[in-house]
């Protein structure tokens, strides 16, 4: 899906199937997907834009869109610029302030410290630390990886 134009990944999630079984008038699609986008600071000429560098953001708002409760994230800023981090941290915070719950794994480190209020490191099936608070920095972070 991602291979597809903006407007099309923006409404995909909350158009399957209609809402209520009725189908969504293209207009309406548009402006829901023109407000998602400038919420998410989704940067393009138009909606019929292919996706490109928005990848990571156009993903994450069009579950925001559908308004889910539980997002599990992946490396959700791996290889974009420091600009594109922090309105994707803005994004996961914001979701996470209106009550959905928030799980993530990153290589990036200070991710961590950025979108955390308590860590779990996990190795091998078993629990090696909890961090929390202050305690979540990379250096604290690899020393719990390799005890």
């Amino acid at each position: 899906m991602i291979d597809r134009i903006i407007l099309d990944n923006l409404s995909a999630v909350t158009t399957a199937g209609g809402r209520s079984g009725r189908l969504l008038r293209r207009r309406r699609l548009r402006a829901a997907a023109t407000e998602a986008a400038t919420r998410l600071m989704v940067k393009y000429h138009s909606l019929d834009d292919p996706v490109g560098g928005n990848q990571q953001k156009v993903v994450l708002a069009k579950w925001l869109g559908a308004e889910s409760r539980v997002f599990l994230l992946d490396d959700p800023t791996r290889g974009i610029d420091i600009g594109a981090k922090y309105e994707i941290y803005r994004m996961i915070h914001a979701a996470a302030a209106a009550g959905a719950a928030v799980l993530f794994s990153s290589s990036e480190l200070e991710d961590y410290g950025h979108l955390c209020r308590r860590v779990l490191v996990l190795r091998r099936g078993a629990l090696r630390a909890e961090l929390t608070g202050p305690d979540i920095t990379p250096a604290r972070l690899l020393d719990a990886m390799n005890t």
